[in-house]
């Protein structure tokens, strides 16, 4: 029984929430991180539609039902901005300009706390393709044929 057991959990794909997709400027494989803007400010900063709103639109449709309702924000824009107030005193303002469910909208904020919000943001990384053009074999196929090895060896070794 414990042979079946093992046999069915190498066969069964790992979760993921990674969608690989195409666009005007390459492929590329989108998936969400949850967290701040100062946690992930790398991350976000390094995104391929960072300082392009046209970008951040085509790759917001482009994922947009597939990554959850509401989708996750894509980020395009961050700026910190101190502002003289009426009363004489700098206040420091952030904004965060971004596109969810393929529409654009800013979160600004007084007293520096937009960057340390909890948001989920979408993220991406180019998908290399070889010499051929072929995209490299996922390994959750080879998870299925490491699993598919595993029960034809314990068939062989139950025959004998």
């Amino acid at each position: 029984m414990k042979k079946y057991l093992l046999t069915l959990l190498m066969l069964l794909p790992l979760q993921s929430h990674a969608l690989l997709i195409t666009t005007s400027i390459g492929d590329y494989e989108v998936s969400t991180i949850t967290g701040s803007f100062n946690t992930y400010i790398t991350e976000l900063e390094n995104t391929a539609w960072m300082n392009n709103e046209t970008l951040a639109l085509e790759f917001s449709t482009a994922v947009t039902p597939l990554l959850g309702d509401p989708g996750p924000f894509f980020l395009f824009k961050s700026l910190t901005q101190k502002v003289l107030s009426p009363t004489g005193q700098i206040q420091e303002h952030q904004f965060l300009n971004w596109i969810q469910d393929g529409v654009s909208d800013f979160y600004s904020c007084i007293a520096g706390d937009c960057f340390s919000r909890q948001y989920t943001y979408a993220v991406a990384s180019e998908v290399i393709s070889d010499v051929d053009g072929t995209v490299p074999l996922p390994s959750s196929l080879m998870l299925l044929l490491g699993g598919l090895l595993g029960l034809r060896l314990t068939r062989q070794h139950q025959g004998k």
